[in-house]
């Protein structure tokens, strides 16, 4: 009973592993983001934490087919969006269908780079070594 369970599980798995790779085969352009509501917060389960996740919905506007601007609705969960929160107006990658009725968030670019960090985080040691040094000579 328990291999029928666990290959059910896997061909469901692989269901939902397909619909993503048709949805990657949406066109890629950027649209801006013209507002956005909360939903609803749900509780994710991991091993042995749990994390409170936001829901909400986006409303985007990109150059739809025909050419002239179209604009569709998209629920998102926080935990598959940017750390920074999207603001209204901003420009966003979108991936969207070929009639442009549906679209999803496409891949956020990173905010910094690895190296941007590491040299923001060396000139932060800096200061405060020569903030002590400074106090350390002052009686």
């Amino acid at each position: 009973m328990l291999g029928r369970r666990s290959r059910a599980l896997s061909v469901k798995r692989v269901g939902s592993v397909n619909r993503f790779f048709r949805r990657r085969r949406w066109a890629l352009i950027e649209g801006r983001l013209i507002d956005r509501r909360h939903l609803k917060y749900i509780l994710v389960r991991w091993d042995a934490t749990s994390q409170r996740v936001s829901v909400d919905e986006y409303m985007v506007e990109f150059p739809g087919p025909s050419g002239e601007p179209a604009r569709v609705t998209i629920k998102a969960m926080s935990v598959h969006l940017p750390v920074r929160p999207l603001e209204i107006g901003q420009t966003v990658p979108l991936h969207v269908n070929r009639k442009g009725t549906k679209a999803i968030f496409g891949r956020f670019e990173r905010f910094e780079t690895r190296a941007e960090k590491g040299r923001r985080e060396k000139a932060r040691l800096a200061r405060d070594e020569a903030r002590f040094e400074e106090k350390l000579k002052k009686p």
